[in-house]
């Protein structure tokens, strides 16, 4: 968002931002979170797939 979306108001303004960086945090955590759950993923699919070696790699 550009800074001239931001309120005006110095109090509305605290708050616009404080949310702000409140969903750009959440966002960073959800994303952070799906990104080690991919990996995780892959190294169980990897590591499954070793017990069947007619499996295609």
């Amino acid at each position: 968002m550009s800074r001239k979306n931001a309120p005006q108001n110095p109090t509305a303004n605290l708050r616009y931002y404080s949310i702000k960086n409140l969903v750009e945090g959440l966002l960073e955590d959800l994303v952070l979170k799906l990104e080690s759950f991919k990996y995780i993923v892959a190294i169980d699919i990897k590591y499954s797939t070793q017990n069947f070696p007619d499996f295609p790699q």
